[in-house]
């Protein structure tokens, strides 16, 4: 005895509508993945078989798509969901339903955008009207999922019913049949007319755009990393860039990245891989000089006469921070602002002799040279 394996529901942003493919070998609905890869989730709550059993028997069916042809798409289990709606939620879900819907084993709905673009696809087995079995043995009266999931899926990458009975993407199926697992010339045809094989791979292409070979950079300043890659498989590939130094080591993803260098002069390294694996970089040197040494401080001392008595004028540069500590003879005189100038008066009772003085950073041992006054 054979039943109908599955009526194609077609739901797209511009028509709305249900119908079955209409039989002419193998035929293509006319949207398809924008994308080589697509992601699909399985919610496999079922009356029939262990949650566990029902995943697998799903995702080998999905399989085939990708395994038995050089179509350029794969489908990409991401994992087990919840869902039980067929809704264009940006989500690909297959799901159990207890109930029937007449002779239909399941069904797979699937959303479009204005541009013929899949964008959702849905997949329901009517688990009331049939029994499941997974494995490829055992089944008795009913219908393995692997097969029919097989079937569906081929629906969700965007074929119609054929009318080659032989091939998996025939509008009907016999009870406990395995022989949709298995795709057969039409099955391929069509596929790889939909999703051409892809031309032996290319490895990507990768500018570095700045900084430029032979850059040299103050110490401490940021720099620039930007650089574009592309692939004829995958495409632009700018954000999975790579950036190295061969001072600092790495230092970070992306095609364009602020980075602070090392001193010293070091070899900027960029790289991008590509799906099937092929490598491409590219480098510039740049010179990081180091940082300039900070000036040393100096000091200058004028002893003047005055009616109040003598009077040592200090003046200084090169200090760091606000203030600074002024010494006489080694012991502190007093901490005053970081500007250049302090006057000390000695009084008219000051005792003649020699008289050195210092300016150091506040609270540090960072100090100008001594300079000594003799009154």
């Amino acid at each position: 005895m054979r039943q109908p394996l599955a009526r194609i529901a077609l739901v797209t942003t511009v028509l709305i509508g249900a119908g079955v493919a209409l039989p002419s070998a193998y035929v293509l609905n006319g949207p398809k993945w924008a994308t080589r890869t697509v992601n699909y989730y399985v919610n496999p709550s079922n009356l029939d078989v262990s949650a566990e059993a029902a995943e697998a028997a799903v995702q080998a069916g999905a399989a085939v798509w990708g395994s038995q042809s050089a179509a350029d798409f794969r489908f990409y289990y991401m994992g087990r969901t919840t869902g039980t709606s067929l809704a264009n939620n940006g989500k690909n879900e297959v799901f159990f339903r207890n109930a029937a819907s007449g002779g239909l084993i399941a069904e797979t709905y699937w959303w479009a955008d204005a541009n013929a673009h899949l964008i959702d696809a849905d997949i329901v087995f009517y688990d009331g009207g049939f029994t499941f079995f997974t494995g490829g043995t055992g089944c008795n009266g009913g219908i393995y999922i692997e097969n029919t999931a097989a079937h569906e899926f081929g629906h969700a990458l965007g074929m119609g019913h054929s009318a080659d009975p032989d091939a998996t993407m025939y509008a009907v199926s016999s009870y406990c049949s395995t022989s949709g697992l298995t795709l057969n010339a039409d099955d391929l045809s069509g596929v790889e007319a939909l999703y051409p094989p892809a031309s032996a791979n290319t490895a990507p292409g990768l500018t570095i755009t700045a900084p430029s070979s032979g850059t040299s950079l103050a110490a401490g300043a940021m720099v620039t990393l930007s650089a574009t890659a592309s692939d004829q498989q995958d495409g632009i590939l700018s954000g999975s860039i790579v950036w190295r130094s061969s001072l600092a080591g790495s230092l970070g993803v992306g095609s364009s990245l602020a980075a602070l260098l090392p001193t010293g002069v070091q070899t900027l390294t960029a790289s991008v891989t590509d799906s099937a694996g092929a490598t491409t970089t590219a480098s510039v040197g740049v010179t990081v000089a180091a940082a300039a040494a900070p000036a040393p401080m100096t000091l200058s001392a004028v002893l003047t006469a005055a009616k109040s008595g003598p009077r040592v004028d200090l003046r200084w540069s090169g200090a760091a921070g606000a203030n600074v500590d002024v010494y006489r003879n080694g012991g502190k005189l007093t901490a005053t602002a970081n500007d250049g100038s302090y006057s000390d008066s000695l009084g008219k009772r000051a005792a003649a002799g020699s008289y050195l003085y210092t300016v150091c950073a506040s609270g540090t041992k960072t100090c100008a040279p001594g300079v000594t006054v003799v009154y």
